[in-house]
C-alpha cells in the first residue's frame, strides 16, 4: 500500500510554480477589479483610484511571470485610461503578439484609440480597420459583444467601429496640414510617462 500513497502523495511547488500561482491570483483579482470599474458609476475620482488598484494586480501578475495576454491588454487598458499612452500601446501590442489567432477586436479598437492620442492617425486607421474586419466574423465574443451592445442602446459593435473609421479617416488628411504636425510635436512631449 505505500507505493499507492507515494503516488497520490502532494509534491511540494518549486518556486517558480508558487510565483505563476500568485501571478494567478493578482490576475483574478486585478480582472474583478477592472470589471467593477467598468460597471460601476462612480467618481471620477474613484474611478482612478480603482484602476490604478486594478493596474498593481496587472503588474504583480506579470512580474510574477502570468503572461497571458488578458494580463496585458487589460494592464494596457489601464494604463489608457490613466494617459499613460506609450506605455499602453506596448502593453496592447504585446496583447496582440502573444495570441495573434485569439486577438480579439477589443484589443484592436483600443489600440487604434490609443494611437489616436499619440497621433498616429495612420497606425489607428489600420487597427479600426483591423476591428471592422474582426467584428464581422461569426464567432461567439462577436456574438456576446453584439448581445452586450443591443442592451447597451448601440446598434452593434461593427456600426460602432464603422463610425470611428470614418473619424479616423478624416484625422488622416488632417494630419497631412502643416499646423497639425507642428501641434503633434508640441503635444506628444506633453504625453506623460509611467514611472517604476
Amino acid at each position: 500500500m505505500n507505493w499507492f500513497t507515494k503516488l497520490f502523495k502532494s509534491k511540494s511547488l518549486d518556486q517558480t510554480d508558487r510565483d505563476y500561482l500568485d501571478g494567478c491570483d493578482a490576475f483574478i483579482i486585478g480582472e474583478k477589479t477592472w470589471k467593477d470599474i467598468t460597471m460601476s458609476k462612480g467618481s471620477l475620482e474613484s474611478k482612478e483610484n480603482r484602476t490604478k488598484e486594478a493596474l498593481k494586480y496587472f503588474d504583480k501578475a506579470i512580474e510574477k511571470g502570468y503572461d497571458d495576454s488578458e494580463v496585458f491588454s487589460l494592464r494596457g487598458r489601464c494604463l489608457n485610461d490613466l494617459g499613460f499612452y506609450f506605455e499602453a500601446l506596448e502593453d496592447l501590442n504585446r496583447a496582440i503578439q502573444n495570441n495573434p489567432k485569439k486577438s480579439i477586436v477589443v484589443d484592436y479598437h483600443i489600440r487604434s484609440i490609443i494611437k489616436d492620442s499619440l497621433f498616429d492617425f495612420e497606425g489607428s486607421l489600420a487597427d479600426i480597420k483591423e476591428a471592422v474586419r474582426l467584428s464581422k466574423l461569426d464567432n461567439d465574443y462577436n456574438r456576446r459583444c453584439n448581445n452586450y451592445a443591443t442592451k447597451m442602446g448601440v446598434a452593434s459593435p461593427i456600426s460602432m467601429y464603422e463610425t470611428w473609421l470614418q473619424v479616423e479617416e478624416r484625422n488622416v488628411e488632417i494630419q497631412k496640414r502643416p499646423i497639425a504636425v507642428a501641434r503633434k510635436n508640441s503635444e506628444l512631449k506633453k504625453i506623460k510617462r509611467r514611472e517604476l
